[in-house]
């Protein structure tokens, strides 16, 4: 009975240790990395299917039991594998990353080999684990490349670059930043100096407002003026927050200046020329108006004084010619008093505006036939600068009359309505239209899309300039023959 029950007990052991070995290589083979059991003699004593997969495939040696490890693992790197196998009995550190050359390219493998300590505390056996980070450090690879390609793109910049820490500290800086505190400044920089130390004492409570608004998360731009004896230079600084994981704020802050001097200079150098041909322009226009003014006189005169038929013909084409040159030059003098004169801004009736403008035009005898219609939403609009707004209208009013399609019944349409930030205007007609290819010109200075006709060419340019005042834009929409439709946006000032 002893002897049944003792053989009972073995049977019933020995399944749970076949069912405890079953799990432990179920375990081993299903391992997301390819594991080898060593014995000191380097001899593979166990290996999972990965193990056996990663040799064969990589190292054209599938591994066996029994196998040394050197014959299907570690390439040229076997002394290195060696070692780090020695040292894992030993108890040390046993771990490296090796780079193979395949025939597909370069892989990354990671060895880690870590010790079986048996119940005596002696080591016999050690866990060679393997796996394939090529990916990992294919990425780090890409990293490095991208952060050196930055770094020297920064170092090359025309720019001054660098960083500071939370405790407004240099972390960095570029050739350009170091070069411009030594030559100019008369300061030697270097990583960890406080840029307390760097700035003008009297000019603390500026840099430190410029600093805290940056470490809030705000990215922005600003100028700043150095006065370098007598000299003053102009910079243009950007300010970015430093952002870590998460995009969380580090409380770091890297700043771009660059020097805007010149560009300045010739922002201004060019006001001034603007300026001065304005004034010239509207000096001329007004000398002019005298002498042109005088010639339609003696035409008048002329054509009361003088019977014969031709030279009445004559003298009625030098007066359209002088009508023409008076336009132009009263055009002119608006132009000038739309760029120098000060906005007047006001409350606008738009529809008031409208109705008086339609009118008006009306009782010309090349409009008689035209249909006006406007739609103004009713709404609080912006307010704007009225005579503008006038010019603007009565420009595009007139041209859609002067360019009806005499094959159709002509119509002219205004609609106005306000969003948030404005007010829009659409002046619509069904006339000649404008050919594609002209879009671009409609709006230049003297500009006619028709060669045959009389006007001056200032018409588009005066109302660019005059929605430009107002800050505002306006787009073009033409198909020839079919139409065209100006869209104008006038942002709330």
């Amino acid at each position: 009975m002893v002897l049944s029950k003792d053989v009972t007990e073995r049977i019933a052991f020995e399944e749970r240790l076949k069912t405890s070995e079953a799990a432990l290589k179920s375990l081993f083979d299903s391992s997301l990395h390819c594991i080898f059991l060593l014995d000191r003699n380097f001899k593979i004593l166990a290996i999972n299917k990965l193990a056996e997969n990663i040799t064969e495939n990589i190292f054209q040696s599938k591994a066996t039991e029994g196998q040394l490890i050197f014959d299907c693992l570690g390439g040229d790197d076997k002394p290195l594998l060696q070692n780090m196998i020695e040292n894992a009995f030993d108890k040390k550190e046993a771990k490296m990353v090796c780079k193979h050359s395949i025939s597909i390219g370069n892989i990354w493998l990671e060895y880690i080999c870590n010790p079986i300590i048996s119940e005596d505390q002696s080591i016999q056996i050690v866990n060679l684990s393997v796996r394939d980070v090529t990916d990992v450090f294919v990425a780090e690879e890409d990293k490095r490349v991208s952060e050196a390609n930055l770094s020297a793109l920064i170092e090359n910049t025309d720019d001054f670059v660098w960083s500071l820490d939370v405790s407004n500290k240099l972390t960095g800086f570029n050739r350009n930043f170091r070069i411009f505190y030594r030559d100019v400044i008369k300061k030697e920089v270097e990583i960890g100096m406080s840029f307390d130390g760097l700035r003008a004492e009297s000019e603390k409570e500026y840099w430190d407002e410029l600093r805290e608004k940056a470490i809030s998360g705000k990215r922005f731009k600003t100028e700043y003026e150095l006065k370098l004896g007598r000299n003053t230079r102009i910079f243009e600084l950007s300010y970015n927050p430093v952002k870590g994981e998460g995009g969380k704020l580090t409380g770091g802050i890297t700043i771009q200046c660059r020097d805007i001097t010149l560009n300045k200079k010739i922002i201004k150098d060019l006001v001034y020329k603007n300026h001065e041909l304005d004034t010239f322009v509207y000096k001329v226009s007004h000398d002019l108006i005298g002498p042109i003014a005088s010639m339609k006189g003696l035409v008048n005169i002329a054509n009361l004084e003088i019977e014969n038929p031709s030279a009445i013909g004559y003298f009625n084409m030098i007066n359209e010619r002088v009508d023409r040159l008076h336009n132009i030059v009263l055009t002119l003098i608006q132009l000038t008093r739309i760029k120098e004169g000060v906005k007047l801004m006001e409350s606008i009736d738009y529809e008031e505006i409208i109705k008086e403008l339609f009118s008006t035009y009306r009782n010309f005898p090349t409009a008689s036939d035209v249909d006006f219609s406007y739609n103004v939403e009713k709404t609080n609009f912006a307010k704007t600068d009225s005579g503008l707004l006038k010019t603007i209208l009565q420009n595009l009013v007139e041209n859609a009359i002067k360019y009806k399609d005499e094959k159709k019944k002509p119509f002219v349409k205004i609609h106005v309505f306000s969003e948030n930030n404005g007010t829009n205007i659409s002046v619509e007609d069904n006339g000649t239209g404008i050919e594609h290819h002209f879009h671009e010109k409609i709006f230049n200075m003297f500009f006619r899309a028709d060669l045959r006709s009389k006007g001056s060419g200032l018409g588009l340019y005066i109302v660019k300039n005059a929605i430009e005042k107002l800050d505002g834009t306006i787009d073009l929409k033409s198909v020839s023959r079919l139409g065209t439709s100006f869209q104008i946006f006038i942002p709330n000032n």
